[in-house]
């Protein structure tokens, strides 16, 4: 472990951090590092950083960990990096990585909780938001129809498939950015069902999903119009989402960044393809690295998709009509 992460330990308590270390250029955990989740984050859904979680949901798909924090149904690798001037941390994660395995006609239940969980102690030292954070007064939602939301990185119907505990710990500020609503509840909701109907019909799949800014421009600050002072968030003018597969010994990837606002979003159906990118794109523009786990990273990294991956009709979970109606 380097001395960078011994310091960060010391001086936030061990006991209530996961640390990881880069090894091979993929990602590994020291076993030495990781301990016991506190009370107060376990009541938040948080769960200990195993090797064996990290490996079922990041097996070398995401590098570069800054402060990774461990749930049944995702990690989120926070942003803990301080920047110049104020605010002086972003509020948002630099990804969140998750598996999603076979459920067919997977229910989505209604449960879910009255406010967003967050880190406490993260959002004591004003790096992670809380619930208020987001919170808007209905006179300023009325006069903004397509206001910011908590936008989820690991879905919650998705995780469903683990069981309602698991969906119900996806409402956590680390795992969200701002999102605008008519994006959040149209085309990124496509994505989703989409990429739940791939997991139905090859067994599997893996997504990384964060944010993306602009390199050298102004960041735009989510703040709350009646909860002054919860933390502001930084609203990232797209949201990128990477999904894996692998069959046999290879690996396939597609690879998206939609923008926030888009014509296209006015009305359904909305059309993934748009948006394709390559991985390296994506590193381009976040300054994060994917994918070193996998023998023939370079390659899948250049790769831009001409199309999405081919699913039927009855790939679709039972909560996705819309999207399902829309395939050929």
């Amino acid at each position: 472990m380097s001395p960078h992460h011994l310091a960060f330990a010391r001086n936030i308590g061990i006991s209530k951090i996961c640390l990881s270390v880069a090894v091979a250029a993929a990602l590994a955990l020291s076993t030495a590092a990781r301990a016991e989740v506190s009370a107060a984050d376990a009541k938040s859904g948080l769960v200990e950083c195993t090797q064996d979680l990290l490996k079922d949901h990041n097996p070398g798909l995401a590098d570069n960990p800054d402060r990774l924090i461990c749930f049944q149904a995702y990690v989120s690798n926070f942003n803990t990096k301080p920047r110049s001037g104020k605010p002086k941390f972003l509020g948002v994660p630099h990804w969140v990585s998750h598996r999603i395995k076979r459920a067919p006609s997977a229910p989505e239940s209604g449960e879910r909780p009255n406010a967003w969980f967050t880190v406490l102690e993260l959002a004591d030292k004003g790096i992670a938001p809380i619930h208020d954070s987001y919170a808007f007064s209905t006179k300023f939602r009325k006069t903004h129809k397509n206001w910011y939301e908590r936008g989820h990185l690991a879905q919650k119907y998705l995780a469903e498939r683990l069981g309602n505990k698991a969906a119900f710990f996806t409402h956590n500020v680390v795992n969200a950015v701002p999102q605008r609503s008519q994006f959040n509840k149209g085309p990124w909701l496509t994505l989703e069902c989409m990429t739940g109907a791939w997991a139905n019909k090859f067994g599997e799949v893996w997504v990384i999903a964060g944010p993306v800014f602009k390199k050298n421009q102004r960041i735009t600050w989510l703040r709350s119009d009646n909860h002054k002072k919860a933390v502001p968030v930084a609203i990232p003018v797209g949201i990128f989402k990477i999904v894996v597969r692998k069959q046999g010994d290879q690996w396939d990837v597609l690879a998206f960044v939609y923008p926030q606002t888009h014509k296209s979003y006015a009305k359904g159906p909305f059309d993934p393809e748009i948006f394709f990118k390559s991985v390296a794109d994506i590193e381009r523009m976040t300054g994060e690295k994917f994918l070193s786990g996998l023998p023939n990273a370079a390659q899948l990294k250049q790769m831009t998709a001409d199309k999405l991956w081919p699913v039927a009709k009855s790939d679709f979970d039972t909560g996705c009509a819309k999207q399902k109606a829309d395939v050929n």
